[in-house]
């Protein structure tokens, strides 16, 4: 996991444009190198920070930002996100719920509470703010985030209960490392800039 400290060693300050930018890694058989290909800039703009990607050669904005911190959280996710998506425990719970497709919810969620903090997902309407939940309709089910502010934003839709129950906790994961991330950083629980990066790694655009 990227503390500051790794952060601020991995950066390189650009004066002219009074910018940060970090580059992706990646793996070349057994050394983990900068990939030049990819990179993330901490834009300095009038308002804050804004973090952007480029990709060979293309440049996307990600998310307005009002200061270098919490710039910098986020391009330490999405860089880790690059190298170190799925990680062992996350395979793990996968082949375990794939396993189990017959059992009930409450079997399910204990299942998925030995890899991420019963916190942050529901396997129905859930009793607090903050978590990703599984939401039936007509048949269907939809990976839900709740937010701080108890609204809920659809991530993905239309899945049965078996494949819907390893999405949720593929991004309920997610939300968990963020959160872990953000609180190691000493962020706020909540910080409304920390749930806007929430939502980007939980792919719900504003």
């Amino acid at each position: 996991m990227l503390s500051v400290e790794d952060m601020m060693q991995r950066v390189e300050r650009i004066a002219k444009l009074d910018d940060y930018l970090f580059f992706q890694q990646r793996y070349d058989r057994i050394a983990l190198v900068d990939d030049p290909e990819i990179q993330f800039f901490a834009r300095h703009a009038d308002d804050g920070f804004v973090v952007v990607k480029t990709s060979r050669g293309m440049e996307r904005e990600m998310l307005r930002l009002p200061d270098l911190e919490h710039a910098l959280l986020m391009i330490s996710v999405l860089l880790d996100d690059g190298f170190d998506s799925e990680p062992q425990e996350l395979r793990d719970m996968d082949e375990f719920i794939e396993a189990c497709p017959r059992v009930s919810d409450d079997e399910l969620a204990a299942l998925i509470a030995r890899f991420i903090d019963p916190r942050y997902f529901a396997l129905g309407m859930p009793d607090r703010d903050g978590c990703v939940w599984l939401k039936a309709r007509d048949g269907v089910h939809d990976v839900t985030y709740r937010d701080g502010q108890g609204h809920d934003h659809t991530i993905l839709n239309g899945y049965s209960r078996d494949t819907g129950v390893a999405v949720l906790g593929n991004y309920a994961w997610t939300l968990q490392y963020v959160r872990h991330r953000a609180n190691d950083w000493g962020f706020e629980a909540d910080d409304p800039q920390l749930e806007r990066i929430v939502k980007y790694a939980l792919r719900i655009r504003e």
